[in-house]
């Protein structure tokens, strides 16, 4: 069993968020374990109290793979990664088809499954598609 968590750019400064994602309208990413302090309803509204919550840019919102590159940092959605084993092309996460892969967009479409048994181990987080969107041109 994986962690389901989730990151985003915070709207106020632009940095990177890590934890629970939840949508009020907007999403935000609940950054501590115990974000969510207490509630009550009444007969025509329910009140949720949450604190250490971020409100982010919704296009940067990414899951969690489940996954962790040959270095040992997680990977998420968005980001972009390389593989020695195919070629100099880097390759952007997503998620498709209810699975994680990662995919060339540049010069064609090549979609491949990620999991612990095809090669996550064989990836390397070099950035991610908001931050390094040349990351995706091809390589001279």
């Amino acid at each position: 069993m994986r962690d389901i968590k989730f990151r985003g750019k915070r709207v106020d400064n632009g940095e990177w968020v890590y934890g629970s994602l939840v949508s009020f309208g907007k999403p935000y990413i609940v950054t501590s374990k115990h974000g969510f302090s207490h509630y009550r309803a009444t007969a025509s509204k329910t009140y949720m109290h949450i604190k250490d919550a971020h409100k982010v840019i919704p296009k940067t919102v990414g899951q969690f793979t489940g996954l962790l590159d040959k270095n040992s940092v997680e990977i998420y959605e968005g980001d972009v990664v390389t593989c020695e084993d195919f070629n100099t092309m880097n390759y952007s996460v997503l998620f498709q088809g209810g699975a994680f892969g990662y995919v060339n967009r540049y010069g064609g479409l090549e979609w491949l499954w990620i999991d612990d048994e095809t090669g996550a181990s064989d990836l390397e987080v070099i950035g991610n598609i908001h931050d390094n969107p040349d990351f995706l041109k091809g390589k001279e």
